[in-house]
């Protein structure tokens, strides 16, 4: 929103000056014109104050990236953590089972099986 109002700024502005020096550029000298050209260079100073008075403009790429980190952050969570000392017990049994001793699914399913009914 805010880099929104700065581009907004940026573009009165850059329409002011460009209308200051068109009038600039006519020979005529008259009180229309002198009263023009003050009330447009009022206003350029009404833009820049009031760009000054706005917050900076954050870079784009700031909250992008901090509202990614906010939506993942449920990644670095440790799932294990979470559970009861009984699953995380139940969890290292499958995994020594499986992984360190090479046991298949179904005798791994059957060993768990067996100690959740025993527990």
């Amino acid at each position: 929103m805010v880099a929104q109002m700065h581009a907004k700024l940026d573009a009165a502005s850059k329409a002011v000056t460009t209308c200051q020096r068109s009038l600039e550029k006519v020979k005529k000298d008259s009180p229309e014109k002198n009263n023009a050209l003050f009330a447009l260079k009022a206003l350029n100073m009404r833009i820049t104050y009031i760009g000054s008075v706005l917050p900076p403009s954050p870079e784009p790429t700031t909250p992008s990236v901090v509202v990614l980190i906010h939506r993942l952050a449920y990644l670095l969570r440790d799932p294990i953590e979470q559970l009861d000392i009984i699953a995380q017990m139940l969890t290292l049994l499958d995994v020594v089972c499986h992984v360190i001793i090479g046991l298949a699914h179904d005798p791994c399913n059957f060993i768990i099986d067996t100690v959740a009914i025993i527990i």
